[in-house]
């Protein structure tokens, strides 16, 4: 929650532009999130999946990608971290280098 304080006049002019810019971002996340879906026919499920692993996948810790999903549990979380063969490869050619 945003909350801003106008000293001087006490107007609420400001609350309400900041509010209304607000309103319009999450309705223009909406419209693209469903035109998304539609064109690439996919699922908000696919989608979610999609955030997730591209968190782990840009390594994000576990924690904030607990908190940024809403799990309830940090194991559902690193679920997303199964390992492909590229970032096996990787991890091994890190250690070899060392």
């Amino acid at each position: 929650m945003l909350l801003v304080f106008n000293i001087v006049g006490g107007s609420r002019c400001i609350i309400h532009q900041i509010f209304t810019g607000y309103v319009q971002s999450l309705q223009l996340f909406h419209q693209l999130t469903v035109e998304f879906l539609i064109l690439n026919n996919s699922t908000f499920y696919q989608l979610r999946h999609l955030f997730g692993t591209d968190l782990i996948t840009n390594n994000v810790d576990g924690r904030t990608i607990q908190e940024l999903m809403g799990h309830a549990s940090y194991s559902m979380s690193v679920s997303y971290a199964r390992s492909s063969k590229e970032r096996k490869k990787d991890a091994l050619d890190k250690r070899h280098l060392s």
